[in-house]
Parts: structure tokens; sequence; C-alpha cells
């Protein structure tokens, strides 16, 4: 019974974030989200969630510093090219271009580089609290 009460009052909340997957240029020497820009972005996700890459110019990679929860490596790409990686941990993963870029050895890189700082989900937070807490007013 206190199993499916909370199920019920869970169930009244707003959905928990959906995945979702963000778009960016691997151009000149820049990771961008607009490909005018000679500036590489960084990103702030949530865990879930896709960051997808794709080459307008030839001759980089997307590849992670060593070290660091998550590790990632296009290899060297070719324009036209598209490569994905879907982040499971929290924090902050650097990454740069082997040809153009530099691993620091510290978690940060140089030259072109970015970085995806991985955040909880707010939503998830709240839900889980606002289900404890309406579970237990109606205990009483």
């Amino acid at each position: 019974m206190r199993i499916a009460l909370g199920i019920l009052a869970l169930a009244g909340l707003p959905a928990l974030a959906q995945a979702t997957t963000f778009d960016l240029f691997v151009v000149n020497f820049a990771f961008t989200d607009n490909v005018q820009s000679p500036f590489s972005v960084d990103l702030t996700i949530n865990p879930g969630d896709t960051v997808r890459w794709s080459w307008i110019n030839s001759g980089h990679s997307v590849t992670s510093v060593a070290g660091i929860a998550e590790s990632f490596n296009s290899g060297i790409r070719s324009s036209g090219a598209v490569f994905s990686h879907t982040f499971t941990n929290t924090g902050a993963f650097a990454y740069y271009c082997q040809p153009h870029g530099a691993d620091n050895g510290d978690g940060t890189a140089l030259g072109m580089s970015a970085n995806v700082v991985v955040v909880p989900a707010p939503a998830a937070g709240l839900a889980m609290a606002m289900g404890a807490l309406a579970f237990r007013r109606r205990r009483r």
C-alpha cells in the first residue's frame, strides 16, 4: 500500500528531463555550435545527454584528455564525418584535437580544445524529493 501511494505521488509530478543531443561543428580550429564562429564553446549538459560532433573541415579529432571518468577518441576524421559520445558521469571533461591541441596532463587541454561539463539534472533531484515528501504526508 505504501509503495503504491509513493508511486501515485510521483505520477503527479512533471516528467523528468529527457536526454538531449547537442550538436557541435569541427570547423577550422574550433569546436563550435556556429560554423561561422572561430571560437570553441564549452557545453554544460546533464548525464545521459549526447554530444555529436560534425566535421566541416578535415584533419581533426575529438580526443578526451587522459585520466578522466570518460574517455573518447574519434580518430582523425575528414569533412562530413560525425562522431557522438553520450556522457553518463558528472564532472568536467576536457577534450582536444590531436594534431592541433594537447593534453596538459592535469585534466585540461590547450590549443584546439574545449570542455563538456556534466551536471546533475535538477528535475530528477526535485522529483525524488517531492515524491518522498508526498509519501511521508500520506503515511500520517
